[in-house]
């Protein structure tokens, strides 16, 4: 008798765990699409949820096979997931761009309400989502980049300074965190109009917060099951994140209708195209066109957590590859170091946007 109970409990492992990974991952084949079959429920995804590679290495990994074998595009598994991914430059233009309207939306966790987080333009679908990109262009023309330069440049120095702290006291540092307090400098003054002092104090509240959103298990959630955080009526992030961004906001815009500040920035870009309340989903499905409805507070607070995170840690993580391939290619910084001279002896001293493109790679 145990030896049957045993059995059994084997055999219902067995069909839990074996079986449901080779009826869900035929869905590429029975659409006549190429794919690799995965071995396990995680589909590709078994080194990313354990930490042993990124997740656009295992994109990458898959691409690159799909491209090996001669295919302009394969069928992924995010994990149970299937995911269209193409490798035709012909079919990834025809996509993006004549057949757009019928790849607008995101896949991602979306709730108007209770999530103001989750209102980032990484999420929004449909009409929500043309309204506000449309209002959003306005945010980054040539002469908003201009300004978010000059920003950059500015904290550039204190950047400069701290580095040579460093360098004078023969001290090491870790410089992935040096870059992350300058992109926090940088992003928080010109998005936002305040002053983080990230360099100055080597903290910040924005870094403490936005880099438990980073690396968080609760990122990896709600990445793999987006409708069960719209299903619990779950935030995308915990609280302390999400006040910080609404606090942001909500005293942001008091304090400049009260004192009357008119600051050129993105957050001032955002409430000029505000209105009074909030849109709910419900609502928006009865919109044919946000081009006319001004952004919600929720809408703002989602504007304003994209402009940073989408920032802080992308921009810190190109800033650090770029020092560590200068300090181990002295040739390279050599050159480079030549051309900034020139460029600054050439223009009093100041760089400016179009310099960059001047640039030789």
């Amino acid at each position: 008798m145990m030896y049957t109970v045993v059995l059994v409990i084997i055999l219902v492992l067995v069909a839990v765990i074996v079986l449901p990974p080779q009826l869900t991952f035929i869905y590429w084949y029975w659409k006549g699409v190429d794919t690799v079959s995965p071995l396990s429920l995680l589909g590709y995804l078994a080194k990313i949820v354990f930490k042993k590679e990124p997740l656009f290495i295992s994109l990458q990994h898959f691409y690159n096979t799909m491209k090996k074998n001669g295919k302009k595009f394969g069928g992924y598994y995010f994990l149970m997931r299937p995911s269209f991914v193409p490798t035709d430059l012909d079919l990834i233009k025809k996509i993006l761009i004549s057949d757009f309207d019928h790849f607008t939306d995101h896949i991602g966790h979306l709730n108007a309400e209770n999530d103001p987080l989750s209102l980032n333009t990484f999420n929004l679908k449909g009409s929500r989502w043309q309204g506000i990109r449309s209002k959003l262009l306005f945010s980054f023309t040539s002469a908003k980049n201009k300004t978010m330069f000059e920003t950059a440049i500015k904290y550039g120095e204190d950047f400069k300074q701290l580095m040579k702290k460093y360098v004078d006291s023969n001290e090491s540092l870790y410089i992935k965190e040096v870059s992350e307090q300058y992109t926090t400098d940088t992003i928080v003054s010109y998005g936002f109009g305040i002053e983080s002092n990230a360099l100055q104090s080597g903290n910040s509240e924005f870094i403490k917060l936005l880099s438990e959103v980073v690396v968080s298990f609760r990122t990896m959630l709600v990445m793999f099951f987006p409708e069960l955080f719209s299903l619990f009526r779950m935030r995308t992030y915990g609280n302390n994140v999400t006040n910080l961004f609404i606090d942001l906001v909500e005293g942001t815009a008091k304090y400049r209708k009260q004192n009357d500040i008119i600051r050129e920035d993105f957050i001032h870009h955002l409430l000029q195209n505000s209105s009074k309340h909030t849109i709910t989903n419900s609502e928006m499905k009865e919109v044919k066109s946000r081009k006319d409805i001004g952004l919600s507070l929720n809408e703002m607070v989602g504007q304003c957590f994209a402009f940073y995170s989408a920032g802080y840690e992308t921009s810190a993580a190109a800033i650090s590859f770029t020092l560590i391939e200068l300090a181990l290619n002295q040739e390279i910084q050599n050159k480079l170091r030549e051309e900034i001279k020139i460029i600054l002896e050439n223009h009093n001293g100041r760089l400016h946007t179009t310099q960059l493109r001047r640039w030789s790679t």
